[in-house]
């Protein structure tokens, strides 16, 4: 392990990478992106933290994280001595970046217009700011949550249509089991999963709870499937923009947001299994036949 002390500041563009496989990188101080009008990143690669926290200060350039980001929380500056905060960007994440028992107390972003962004994490997660995903057109932004785990925080994983044209961006997060019998995938209760895109689980059997809130945004469309909460409440908020539930909706409470004006929709095939309604809901299309079907 290579260690950067807790009063050292990484500056500038470039990249910090282990060049053998299997060493890291461990940085006790700060990790700054200063790319004087490039637009380059401060790439670093192999980071594993030991439980600490790795302050980020994007305010005068970008800072991207690839390959390995393990037993991290990653955090903002301190206030400056005048009690001025800076207002850093988010951080990057790289294609291919695998995360382990992460936690984002700084906004973080993957998705460009010129490539797809796949990024994994196992172990767990932790959003306390905002995690967006931002695919490009006709790209993918996939999140891939790699066997059972609790996606925790009081933050938003937003799905972003920004990058495209069409406003119906590839931006997807991927509950995908590692074991032959049925995983639960969970995201806790104070955390909301917002805009355009779809949350699925990859696996049949698999299933996906969501204790928070789920919000359509920005004129998108929200789709989760294979939800199942155990009889525990999701919250939905339809008021800009639409939420469905497609494939699997069981053993749910399903309120209403505050002061929220939409309904929620059905997708065409949808088993519904267990499901208290607090919320307006409908299902139907003007060009074809739909059916929701219900047990219990």
């Amino acid at each position: 392990i290579l260690s950067f002390g807790a009063d050292l500041t990484l500056s500038g563009v470039g990249q910090v990478y282990a060049q053998d496989s299997g060493d890291l990188i461990r940085i006790l101080g700060t990790a700054a992106g200063l790319d004087e009008g490039t637009g380059q990143l401060l790439e670093l690669s192999d980071v594993d933290q030991a439980g600490g926290t790795l302050t980020v200060d994007t305010s005068a350039g970008g800072v991207g994280f690839g390959t390995t980001l393990t037993n991290a929380q990653l955090v903002a500056p301190a206030p400056d001595p005048a009690g001025l905060v800076a207002l850093p960007g988010a951080v990057t994440l790289l294609n291919g970046l695998r995360m382990n028992a992460v936690t984002f107390d700084v906004d973080a972003q993957l998705g460009r217009l010129d490539g797809s962004d796949y990024v994994y994490s196992d172990g767990g997660l932790t959003v306390n700011a905002t995690l967006q995903l931002a695919a490009g057109q006709s790209r993918d932004a996939w999140l891939y949550l790699n066997g059972a785990q609790t996606v925790g925080g009081t933050g938003r994983i937003e799905m972003s249509s920004a990058n495209t044209a069409d406003g119906a961006p590839d931006n997807r997060v991927i509950a995908d089991g590692t074991l032959a019998e049925p995983e639960l995938f969970t995201f806790d209760a104070g955390l909301t999963l917002a805009g355009a895109g779809w949350l699925y689980a990859r696996d049949g059997g698999d299933r996906i709870a969501v204790l928070g809130t789920l919000e359509g945004a920005g004129g998108g469309t929200l789709r989760v499937d294979d939800l199942d909460n155990a009889g525990a409440t999701v919250t939905v908020d339809a008021s800009a923009g639409a939420v469905q539930l497609g494939d699997y909706a069981g053993n749910a409470v399903i309120a209403a947001a505050a002061g929220q004006t939409g309904a929620l929709s059905f997708l065409n095939g949808v088993t519904l299994d267990g499901i208290t309604l607090g919320i307006d809901a409908g299902f139907g299309a003007p060009d074809s036949s739909q059916y929701v079907y219900v047990e219990n």
